[in-house]
């Protein structure tokens, strides 16, 4: 076997006035060094004006992600995905006239009465209306980790659309082993992505690998708004469920009455009750006491007909 220069699989600018410029990386030469068995020369740094990089690394910035996902198949030392490119994040838009709630002087407001928790001067901390989901000593924090849930999403979906996150996803559905090393906080954003894409079998089997867990602000008006249901909380709830998120002492406000999210779940959604029941962290034998409402001067008899 011929040696090699893993430098020779990296194109340079030639202008290296400046130091080292990566512009490419030769796709085709590096699939031939993986072929003729090249694993511990393609795991050594080259220069670029990063700094030294592994070339893994560089396949995932010029976009040549089944390359980067072969080093990996191959065994080649070394891949790991960095945090950068487990994004978008989202961020908060601008207010605009389809979305601006005013508290204290204070817009885009999402979580209205009555949870103001981001806009208090304990933004830190969690009241009956809303969740971190795991104990914040177990978990790390996610970017937009107090954006819209919506937002979140969109964020999410996008991230999973890139093809080299796509099929590790693949993987994980079809329960194989990752072919390369995450970090403690990129395996929690791969499960962030799993869970806020509603991707329950990924979820599951992902959240056996965490060490920490991704933690966000839930809120119980995310899963139970009863002027919309588009089924997408319902499928987002089951993976947060089943990664092992405890939504249990969470409570919702619907009709001046302050409900348990299984009771609000079950009075205004049409979801699979089935699937909820097998999830113990929602469904505790604590948590199936009896409820009712703290008075009887309400409106809430109705909905049994309409979401019953």
């Amino acid at each position: 076997m011929e040696s090699l220069d893993v430098k020779e699989l990296v194109i340079y600018a030639e202008d290296e006035s400046d130091g080292p410029t990566v512009t490419g990386v030769r796709e085709f030469f590096m699939a031939k060094a993986l072929l003729e068995g090249h694993k511990e020369q393609l795991s050594e740094l080259v220069p670029s004006q990063w700094g030294l990089i592994h070339i893994f690394d560089l396949c995932l910035w010029f976009g040549h992600d089944d390359t980067a996902l072969a080093l990996c198949r191959h065994g080649v030392h070394g891949c790991s995905v960095p945090t950068y490119y487990l994004g978008p994040y989202a961020a908060e838009p601008d207010c605009d006239e389809d979305f601006v709630v005013w508290v204290d002087n204070l817009c885009c407001n999402y979580y209205e009465a009555p949870c103001n928790c981001r806009w208090k001067t304990t933004w830190n901390r969690t009241c009956q209306y809303c969740s971190w989901g795991w104990p914040v000593e177990n978990g790390t924090w996610m970017k937009d980790w107090d954006v819209r849930l919506d937002f979140a999403v969109r964020a999410a979906a996008q991230a999973a659309q890139k093809p080299f996150l796509c099929e590790l996803l693949k993987m994980a559905r079809a329960g194989k082993e990752l072919p390369l090393a995450l970090p403690a906080e990129g395996m929690a954003r791969l499960l962030d992505i799993a869970i806020l894409t509603g991707d329950v079998e990924v979820a599951a089997h992902i959240s056996k690998k965490c060490q920490v867990w991704p933690l966000r602000r839930w809120n119980g008006k995310d899963f139970v708004n009863y002027d919309y249901d588009d089924g997408e909380g319902e499928h987002i709830l089951l993976a947060a469920l089943w990664a092992g998120a405890d939504f249990q002492s969470m409570h919702v406000l619907i009709q001046s009455q302050t409900i348990p999210l299984q009771a609000g779940i079950f009075l205004f959604r049409k979801w699979d009750w089935q699937r909820f029941q097998e999830c113990e962290q929602l469904f505790k034998p604590a948590a199936r006491g009896k409820w009712g409402p703290t008075s009887t001067d309400n409106d809430l008899g109705h909905f049994f007909f309409l979401y019953g």
